[in-house]
């Protein structure tokens, strides 16, 4: 709403019915939200009493994308022309059999991510997947539904129950799974093409769904793949020969630790290049650094 200052006009057209606190939050009872990574979450109540105008009249955040008001046969609808002229976002209404009006909030600043970690603890090693909220809407939700939607808009997960969506971020536990040890390999060309990427591995055949468009986990099989560009920095140099370029694979590590890796070398590149290996395997210290040497026959 254009911050506040409605008409007198309009607050006679809309009379003096249920006053609302302009917090959704609080005048709606919430049946569900719906979660994306980077659009507008969908927030859908019941409003109990009083006039949808009145409702959409007093909302007043800078966060609403858009509103829709799904109202009964009955229900007076006047003054919601007048308001979706004064409102800073697109009011829409349509009419429905019901006994009870609905409203969708289409609301900035509550999305979500998938998040898993991997915990050994006690020789058991267990990957779990939750769901992350971020919410910055400076309000505290409460949902019967919660539902999560990947980019293409289809479902990923819902979680059931009276639950609370607090400021800030929260996480909703997932599914978690056992799985077996750790890892490290440098892999070219996958999952991002053209380079090298050093990768944590694990095996984990009871995992559940796995969302690689985040960028943090990738899958193959019943293998989990970790980036792990924290642990390691690659970078590369060539020497160009007659019919083949001399190759130097430099890696860096930033662990806390001595590493081993695995190099999983490819027999060809798509460019149409043989792959004469250097080491399968390589340790290496902390803040260390290691050149591997390969060639690239053509």
């Amino acid at each position: 709403m254009k911050r506040l200052l409605i008409p007198l006009l309009i607050l006679l057209i809309l009379g003096c019915g249920r006053s609302f606190t302009g917090l959704g939050s609080v005048d709606l009872q919430v049946s569900s939200i719906t979660f994306h990574d980077s659009h507008p979450a969908t927030i859908t109540g019941i409003l109990p009493s009083g006039k949808p105008a009145q409702f959409a009249a007093a909302a007043d955040s800078p966060l609403i994308e858009g509103m829709k008001l799904i109202c009964t046969v009955q229900q007076d609808t006047s003054g919601i022309e007048q308001v979706n002229r004064m409102a800073d976002y697109p009011i829409s209404c349509e009419r429905i059999d019901g006994e009870t009006a609905i409203v969708e909030i289409f609301h900035n600043g509550m999305v979500w991510r998938p998040e898993y970690r991997y915990i050994e603890e006690n020789g058991t090693q267990t990957v779990y997947a939750s769901a992350a909220i971020t919410n910055m809407s400076i309000q505290t939700w409460q949902a019967d539904t919660l539902r999560f939607l990947a980019p293409d808009r289809s479902q990923v997960t819902a979680a059931i129950g009276r639950i609370t969506v607090r400021q800030g971020v929260s996480r909703f536990p997932w599914w978690n799974a056992y799985a077996g040890r750790q890892q490290h390999i440098i892999r070219y060309g996958w999952p991002v093409p053209g380079k090298w990427n050093p990768l944590t591995a694990v095996v984990c055949p009871g995992k559940g769904r796995v969302e690689s468009w985040t960028g943090r986990i990738f899958e193959n099989g019943d293998t989990l793949f970790f980036p792990a560009d924290s642990l390691l920095d690659i970078s590369l140099d060539w020497e160009q020969g007659a019919s083949d370029y001399q190759c130097f694979l430099t890696a860096k590590s930033h662990a806390n630790q001595q590493m081993e890796w695995k190099v999983l070398w490819p027999e060809t590149l798509p460019r149409g290049a043989e792959i004469e290996p250097g080491p399968d395997s390589f340790q290496i210290q902390p803040e260390q650094s290691v050149t591997l040497l390969y060639k690239e026959v053509y």
